[in-house]
């Protein structure tokens, strides 16, 4: 990233995570992950139950805390509609469950035998799903194993903008977590071009907390409905499991995101994920919009160099209500309601410093006095961007920090491609100081104690091969 002056001291947090428990009809119950094995025999009541949750579509779920580590023991209760049971896969026998893979417990009640996971470490979450409850499930179930408490997808957004998207536009579509992703959980995109009849579903990449994926074009006319998902790591998820192996999500509110292919959008950027040094091309068709008829009409745009929020406008180029000359588009001729203006490129025309990569590009139109705006209902428009080669930190999160002297903290980061090497400096006083130096790789992880109680200025710099050092 050409970012990253960092200045550092740092603070250690404890995130908590407490999974709602409800009354529900599938539980976890045992030593490993509950307060204990309750009942003695069939039927076996409740006690020591720890309840799953409603999870997506018929599934349950719940993340539980492991009691201790080596071998964590636990069975699968069952306690609604005055029927309780205690079930496990082989009735008499102890056996072990690998994360990530799905098993299918017997149907009887027993006492005798139980599951068990080698647990590493009490600081991993364990995330317990089965496709169904009731009095008789079908007992399908899976077991992830998270490093720890497991982050949720806070936002989505996509490129094309919903209305933006012809036949020759793949979608791009941007998922923002509330943390950087614990080992063990990955992001999935779902979709569908015939109303949930099929589906596929792709893995999303990234770095820290920001996951892509792509949606190819499809024909006019295609409505395509998605949603985002979080599940275990590297996954081939079929369609039919979607459901069952999801630890959370972002439905848009239940209703999920979706957009229909049109032959003419109205607006377009092109090209697709530019860089930020290439010239990119704003397009609007202003016919039966407030700009139809203008006698001038203007590009109000920022660009976001926040890779968790590619909406933001950071770096903003216009002024707002002046008939100025900034952001003036050209009309195209023959077409006098269609409006166009390219930039040389987007870290120009922006003023986006050197030392920042640019994630989006966010804008809107208006003409000259301001008094008439096209703006996507508000929501104003948004084109994804490509930042090329880059990094992000991913310890410290803020770019102060405090730390107690002598203490050690960890700095770490990580980048979308591998480096070809990475320096740490303290920039305190000038010329700057080496701290330490790394081969290249795609994670930079550095350890060291506080040296004093006063402000420390530390730099982080990567390297890229053919590419500007960040």
């Amino acid at each position: 990233m050409r970012r990253l002056p960092i200045y550092i001291s740092i603070l250690s947090a404890i995130l908590l995570f407490n999974s709602s428990k409800i009354h529900s009809q599938n539980a976890i119950v045992g030593s490993g992950f509950s307060s204990g094995w309750g009942g003695g025999s069939c039927p076996t009541g409740t006690t020591g139950f720890n309840y799953l949750s409603s999870n997506f579509g018929t599934s349950l779920g719940g993340v539980l805390t492991p009691n201790g580590t080596g071998n964590q023991y636990f069975r699968f209760g069952i306690g609604w509609d005055m029927t309780t049971a205690q079930r496990t896969v082989n009735i008499g026998s102890d056996v072990a469950i690998s994360p990530a893979s799905p098993y299918t417990l017997n149907a009887s009640c027993t006492t005798s035998g139980a599951l068990y996971i080698s647990v590493p470490s009490t600081t991993n979450r364990y995330v317990f799903k089965t496709r169904n409850g009731g009095t008789n499930p079908t007992g399908n179930f899976i077991v992830f194993q998270l490093a720890s408490t497991p982050a949720s997808v806070v936002s989505v957004i996509q490129s094309p903008h919903s209305t933006g998207v012809s036949s020759t536009s793949s979608v791009q579509v941007s998922s923002i977590l509330d943390k950087v992703l614990p080992a063990g959980q990955g992001v999935y995109l779902r979709y569908t071009t015939n109303n949930w009849t099929t589906s596929t579903i792709v893995s999303m990449t990234g770095i820290g907390k920001s996951r892509r994926a792509t949606i190819p074009a499809n024909t006019v006319g295609t409505a395509i409905n998605y949603y985002v998902f979080t599940s275990g790591a590297n996954l081939t998820i079929d369609q039919t499991n979607a459901d069952f192996y999801a630890i959370n999500g972002n439905t848009n509110s239940g209703v999920n995101f979706q957009y229909t292919v049109v032959a003419s959008p109205q607006v377009t950027v092109t090209p697709l994920l530019p860089l930020d040094n290439v010239p990119v091309t704003f397009t609007i068709n202003a016919t039966g919009t407030p700009l139809a008829g203008a006698a001038k009409v203007y590009l109000h745009a920022g660009a976001s160099s926040e890779p968790t929020s590619l909406a933001s406008f950071n770096h903003v180029t216009g002024n707002w209500g002046q008939d100025d000359g900034v952001g003036l588009m050209t009309q195209v001729m023959g077409s006098p309601d269609v409006w166009q203006l390219t930039i040389p490129n987007s870290r120009a025309y922006f003023t986006v410093p050197n030392s920042k990569d640019i994630h989006g590009l966010n804008f809107l139109f208006r003409n000259a006095t301001g008094t008439a705006k096209v703006d996507n209902n508000g929501a104003n428009y948004h084109a994804t961007t490509s930042p090329g080669n880059h990094f992000i930190m991913i310890s410290p999160e803020l770019a102060t920090q405090t730390v107690q002297q002598g203490q050690p903290f960890t700095i770490q980061a990580e980048s979308n491609v591998a480096t070809t090497s990475w320096v740490l400096k303290d920039t305190t006083t000038m010329p700057a100081t080496t701290i330490h130096t790394a081969a290249g790789s795609t994670i930079f992880n550095y350890t060291f104690n506080y040296p004093d109680a006063n402000t420390r200025n530390y730099k982080l710099v990567a390297t890229y091969s053919g590419a500007p050092t960040k």
